[in-house]
């Protein structure tokens, strides 16, 4: 296995909260320039970021979309704003309440979900007074849903396997800050620029070419981004662990056992590579000596946990390995 899987969000990072302002809503958004290819897709140079200032309300407006991936669209950045679209009836229809309703109920779809033993006190609720004015819910009911983006992410990313195709050199694939697929290739062939069309048309899906791209084959021992569970990984110490499966709150991130980093840490892959940390306390719940403690703040024991925050640039997938050690 010599491509890259598909990374769901790219260069996510963290970011300081804006000034508190007020919602705004609307009913159109241009679509993001490219340049047309010969084959007729439209091929970009890099995939489209997150600016750091915007950080926040675009990981406020992708919980949305991933709470309700049948209602509203991946969110996209779009003239210094976080435009969320809004796809379904009762998306269309929220986009046209009062402001103050819509910034009700968008809060509640993002606030993480409440789970037997939790209540109100002992869950970490976000404040999301900040990130009003950076985001945008637009009307978009011709739009596709965050639920058909990934589902277009993850076929066309499967091409590779298409016996009809001799030569894909499918590199990745995943979801940029513009909402579209980006189809990362070696080497862009008729052949295949004529199924992405026939199957997806030239709206949702981008082209990058990378003729120079080099990936580390992915596998139990020697994973990469977007990282699966089931992988090892390297403790802050330098031991080996497991990673346990992909987790999204506002970022990527990943689980694993809370003994593997007692006191927080950096994690990084068998290569090498900076996969994210672990905050002491908030984000571990192990005591050596003791075993396990309660999080801060919290009355209710959770297991052996730990939470990685994944680096700027590296995503998580919500894949696991099975097989043997060796699988890929």
């Amino acid at each position: 296995m010599n491509q890259m899987r598909r990374p769901i969000l790219l260069s996510l990072a963290c970011a300081t909260l804006a000034a508190a302002a007020v919602l705004s809503t609307t009913t159109a958004v241009a679509a993001p320039a490219g340049n047309p290819s010969a084959y007729g897709l439209t091929i970009v140079k890099e995939s489209a970021v997150v600016p750091p200032h915007l950080v926040e309300a675009f990981g406020f407006a992708r919980s949305v979309a991933m709470a309700r991936p049948d209602d509203f669209g991946f969110p996209q950045v779009v003239d210094d704003t976080v435009v969320l679209p809004a796809v379904s009836d009762a998306a269309v229809n929220l986009a046209t309440a009062r402001p103050q309703t819509v910034r009700e109920q968008l809060e509640q779809y993002a606030r993480p979900q409440l789970k037997d033993g939790d209540t109100m006190t002992q869950l970490s609720v976000p404040d999301f007074s900040a990130i009003w004015g950076r985001v945008t819910l637009v009307a978009s009911a011709e739009g596709l849903t965050a639920g058909q983006v990934l589902k277009i992410n993850d076929a066309v990313f499967d091409l590779r396997n298409d016996a009809t195709l001799p030569q894909t050199d499918i590199v990745s694939t995943g979801i940029d800050a513009s909402g579209r697929v980006v189809l990362t290739v070696r080497e862009m062939t008729a052949p295949l620029a004529g199924k992405v069309i026939e199957e997806f048309g030239v709206e949702v899906v981008v082209v990058n070419v990378d003729a120079n791209f080099t990936a580390l084959p992915a596998d139990r021992a020697s994973d990469t981004s977007p990282y699966y569970g089931g992988a090892r990984i390297t403790t802050p110490s330098g031991g080996g662990c497991t990673s346990g499966f992909a987790w999204t709150y506002s970022n990527p991130m990943m689980l694993t056992a809370g003994h593997c980093s007692p006191n927080g840490g950096t994690y990084t892959s068998p290569s090498g590579k900076v996969m994210g940390t672990v905050t002491s306390g908030s984000r571990e719940n192990w005591d050596a000596g003791v075993g396990t403690v309660y999080f801060s703040g919290q009355t209710v024991h959770r297991g052996d946990l730990a939470l990685i925050s994944l680096a700027s640039g590296v995503s998580s997938s919500g894949r696991i390995f099975t097989g043997l050690s060796q699988s890929s």
